[in-house]
């Protein structure tokens, strides 16, 4: 099962990590590090809470820490280099300076073509890491926030809100695992309140405030990735396929596809 609540792991220098990852789709998940993403080629749709972004080639997607928040390319795969932060990377060079958001997601236009250089070379030296690579991606890391900084708008969080922000993520992240691992069965928002000891309405909404979508679309679409997965690799009759993806008709099955797909 991959964890819906990333331990993002820096394993070549502290508190930072780069990677290209291909996108077609990305459940609802969320970190504890700030993520900042380069669109390389295609098109990638973001839903956070309350709204829907669309990130073209050359756009930047910049998120929080404990952002939750669901991928998919539009029309064809997508290609990202992302890059992430953990927050203790400004706290260790200003500790007092506390929680720190960003008020933007989207980052486009000329006044962001730094911010992509500097990422692009921060990349390259990270991958390449020639002798003392180390402190060029230091220096480099430290140009980029700074950049980052001074051009998008930005709010600090109090203690008390980000103890909040915590114990909410929390909830969520176990939620979002046992749907992950329950979704090719039967699986009610009913059980989950009796699992959680919360109300129906309040479950209801606290999901569709976290991740913009029901219950009920978050885990179509889970079985919906689940039977494209399995059409693109096996040569299945459709009922098995049905099965295997947790729909219980292949009607079902066919309503999805079209309502999500365009096609059956």
């Amino acid at each position: 099962m991959q964890r819906n609540y990333e331990i993002v792991e820096h394993p070549q220098m502290d508190h930072l990590s780069l990677f290209v990852v291909s996108i077609e789709y990305r459940t609802a998940h969320f970190h504890r590090d700030f993520e900042l993403n380069l669109v390389l080629s295609g098109e990638v749709s973001v839903s956070l809470p309350g709204k829907v972004l669309t990130a073209r080639q050359g756009e930047l997607l910049l998120l929080n820490p404990n952002e939750p928040h669901e991928l998919k390319c539009v029309n064809e795969e997508a290609v990202l280099l992302c890059m992430q932060l953990s927050p203790k990377y400004l706290r260790q060079k200003f500790p007092g300076v506390g929680y720190l958001s960003f008020d933007r997601v989207l980052l486009n236009g000329e006044d962001t073509l730094r911010i992509r250089s500097l990422l692009t070379e921060l990349a390259a030296q990270y991958v390449m890491a020639k002798p003392w690579w180390q402190l060029r991606c230091g220096s480099l890391t430290d140009m980029l926030m700074y950049e980052t900084l001074r051009l998008v708008p930005y709010h600090f969080i109090s203690e008390e809100a980000k103890r909040g922000s915590q114990r909410r993520m929390d909830r969520l992240s176990g939620i979002l695992d046992y749907v992950d691992e329950n979704y090719t069965h039967r699986i009610l928002l009913s059980d989950i309140c009796e699992r959680e000891g919360l109300s129906l309405t309040y479950l209801s909404h606290f999901f569709r405030e976290n991740l913009n979508q029901s219950f009920q679309e978050y885990v179509t679409g889970l079985r919906l990735n689940r039977a494209k997965e399995i059409l693109a690799s096996e040569d299945r009759y459709l009922l098995d396929v049905c099965m295997e993806s947790g729909f219980s008709d292949p009607r079902y099955l066919h309503r999805a596809f079209l309502e999500r797909e365009g096609c059956t």
